[in-house]
């Protein structure tokens, strides 16, 4: 998806509940920059209209011990811009993880039964 983040196709799944994704991003690959975290999740949300329960994670960028000697250090994580504000109001669950949220990314969520995040930023 990070090179494809304008070529990707969904399928529409009109009837999905449920919808878990561990890591959006590969083992080794690079973290979304903040357009293509905006553009998956709302290519998702389009795909998955009924949704009642999303698990998001976007995943963390590995670093060898030997890139880490060199001076490398992990990306920042993206944020997904204002693509929450159009999660389906059929939504009770939502957990994110991995990726920097601010309160104006919950200005109208629905009403939830359960909000789990995870090493979402200082603001989250």
């Amino acid at each position: 998806f990070n090179d494809m983040a304008a070529d990707i196709v969904l399928t529409t799944m009109p009837r999905l509940r449920t919808l878990h994704i561990d890591s959006a991003i590969t083992f080794m690959g690079k973290h979304f920059t903040n357009d293509q975290l905006k553009t998956y999740i709302d290519r998702l949300l389009v795909a998955c209209p009924v949704l009642e329960d999303l698990k998001l994670v976007h995943g963390a960028q590995h670093i060898s011990n030997a890139e880490r000697k060199n001076g490398k250090t992990m990306e920042p994580f993206p944020h997904p811009g204002g693509s929450l504000l159009n999660l389906p109001r059929t939504l009770t669950s939502l957990n994110l993880r991995d990726m920097v949220l601010l309160p104006e990314h919950f200005d109208e969520l629905p009403l939830l039964a359960s909000l789990t995040l995870i090493n979402c930023g200082e603001e989250a």
